[in-house]
């Protein structure tokens, strides 16, 4: 299983996971297709890599759209 994060220390000790610079989401583009999962995405990144690039994020989707506005979040509870 390939594994990409954005975030290396949150993934310590995680075997066969790539480290790439968030800034650098474009440039990597060929490494991020080819991964099965993409590790801690940043909020920016997040819709490019799910609806664009169709790739499976960790946390999910739901999460981050729920989590980043506490509206939805109030709304939610």
């Amino acid at each position: 299983m390939k594994l990409v994060t954005f975030q290396p220390l949150r993934t310590i000790g995680l075997p066969n996971v790539s480290y790439i610079k968030p800034e650098h989401l474009f440039k990597e583009k060929q490494a991020i297709v080819e991964a099965d999962w993409v590790l801690f995405p940043e909020y920016w990144q997040v819709n490019s890599l799910v609806y664009g690039l169709k790739k499976r994020i960790f946390p999910s989707i739901q999460s981050y759209h729920l989590g980043h506005n506490k509206i939805e979040m109030t709304r939610a509870l």
